[in-house]
């Protein structure tokens, strides 16, 4: 996690500003809310032998 911190800096001092920044939160919740439904698709069932 210790690279974060620089790409916001990179991020919001770029052109796109701090929209980019808030873009990228955005994508990062779409990532993990994709990977949370992966993970309870492959679970098996709790009547499943």
């Amino acid at each position: 996690m210790f690279y974060v911190l620089p790409l916001v800096v990179f991020w919001a001092g770029g052109p796109g500003g701090g929209l980019l920044v808030a873009l990228s939160v955005l994508e990062a919740l779409a990532v993990a809310g994709l990977a949370v439904q992966v993970v309870l698709y492959a679970r098996p069932a709790r009547g499943a032998a």
